[in-house]
């Protein structure tokens, strides 16, 4: 595959992050699909997804092979969910040049949520402000001190990444409004389920560490199997 870089890895929170760079414009098929099976789904899809989903794919399979799975093809699941093996929980994400994955044991995480997002546009800023931040959320991130745009970026991506973390116990789409942010700081946000969420998972609080790379910011939610979370929320 040469549209694709070697892997890369970083430390948030204490977890192995694997990333690959990716060139998407360089993408042939099918020379760079020869190691990854393309779903259906994918057969007719524009270069541009394939090469994305590819890897997706490719970075996902670095973090797997550190579990011992050196030939497991991750199939698409409901609602498009990567279907990891039996014994293991984990998350895939894109932007259009980084693909970022991550992996660990059922017997160590309830769940693990990363996301890569490319620092929003102001055309993106104009299409999602008001949307995906309430009035007190941007109140909260401008206490961060950095240009809206990032802000915003950030946000985002953090939710996608609390969404990822509890998509294996609710096995659904979550909406903005069912996480809420109540504390950021400059590597960590916290968010406040919703109370049906709270009722359903007896979890009340996530917290999502975050680092910048380059003009892309990942975000990473992690839920281990001790966590304990007080059911009246984050005060």
């Amino acid at each position: 595959m040469t549209f694709i870089g070697v892997c890369q890895k970083k430390q948030l929170a204490g977890v192995t992050l694997y990333l690959r760079s990716f060139h998407r414009h360089e993408f042939i098929e099918p020379r760079d699909t020869a190691q990854i099976s393309l779903p259906k789904s994918l057969c007719n899809a524009a270069l541009k997804r394939k090469a994305e989903f590819v890897a997706g794919r490719v970075a996902a399979n670095d973090a797997l092979c550190v579990l011992g799975y050196t030939d497991f093809s991750i199939a698409i699941g409901e609602h498009r969910s990567p279907c990891w093996p039996g014994a293991v929980v984990g998350s895939i994400s894109h932007s259009d040049d980084i693909a970022v994955a991550v992996a660990g044991a059922k017997a160590d995480w309830q769940g693990l949520g990363v996301d890569v997002q490319a620092r929003l546009t102001q055309d993106d800023l104009e299409a999602v402000n008001g949307v995906i931040a309430t009035p007190h959320e941007h109140a909260l991130l401008s206490l961060l001190d950095t240009p809206l745009a990032e802000q915003l970026t950030l946000i985002f991506s953090a939710k996608e990444s609390v969404f990822k973390a509890l998509y294996p116990r609710v096995k659904r789409y979550l909406d903005f409004s069912d996480a809420t942010l109540v504390c950021a700081s400059q590597n960590q946000l916290t968010f406040r389920l919703s109370h049906a969420l709270t009722l359903e998972l007896g979890l009340a609080t996530c917290r999502c560490d975050y680092l910048w790379n380059s003009h892309h910011v990942i975000t990473l939610v992690t839920l281990p199997c001790d966590l304990e979370s007080p059911r009246d929320g984050a005060q």
